[in-house]
């Protein structure tokens, strides 16, 4: 109850979001219930990176996954390596962010948990694109991404890696392939009813 309260909360304001995410995860810690105090902070964890401040959200996803372990929570052992990496990329921390994510990309294969493969394919492919790695295609990596999103009939998150692989191939002056993906993209977005502009 106390975690609703706090997602509801958090969209108008974070810091007393925070407080009664806090006050949950203390009770679920004094209850013995590890799994949700693990939940608590993974929630804290995604307020923050909506709200862009990745710092604190990835110090919620460090203490979310030490009581998923705990709990022996595997899927969500998984997604917060997932989100470890995804935040470390956005501070920067390339290595870093790479580990995580490929351990996660070992999990998500063990436990054929295919949408999170595919949004770990989706954040490699960015991150190889800033951190040029020989043995990975940045491309290759995003395309791996979409197959998966189309296979699992995902048509917003289809959207979203042909958006990003249009940048990716705009970024490697591969004029002619970013154009395809982009006017994918487009037709895409016009039967999703959605706005798309092409950042070319």
């Amino acid at each position: 109850q106390l975690i609703l309260k706090a997602k509801e909360v958090s969209e108008k304001d974070t810091s007393a979001a925070d407080k009664i995410f806090r006050k949950a995860i203390a009770k679920a810690i004094k209850a013995g219930d590890e799994y949700n105090a693990g939940k608590g902070y993974a929630e804290m964890g995604d307020m923050y990176f909506l709200h862009k401040n990745h710092n604190k959200s990835f110090g919620a996803f460090f203490n979310a996954k030490e009581y998923f372990v705990k709990s022996g929570s595997q899927k969500e052992i998984a997604v917060t390596n997932f989100k470890l990496g995804r935040q470390q990329y956005y501070r920067g921390n390339y290595k870093i962010s790479s580990g995580h994510l490929s351990f996660a990309m070992q999990l998500a294969k063990q436990q054929k948990l295919k949408n999170l493969e595919s949004d770990i394919l989706e954040y490699m492919g960015i991150l190889y694109h800033v951190m040029p790695v020989p043995e990975y295609q940045s491309s290759g990596l995003l395309k791996k991404s979409l197959e998966i999103k189309q296979q699992l009939k995902d048509q917003n998150g289809e959207l979203h890696i042909l958006e990003k692989l249009a940048g990716v191939y705009y970024d490697q002056k591969k004029f002619d392939s970013s154009l395809n993906y982009s006017n994918s993209a487009g037709a895409l977005a016009d039967k999703l009813n959605l706005q798309y502009a092409a950042n070319l």
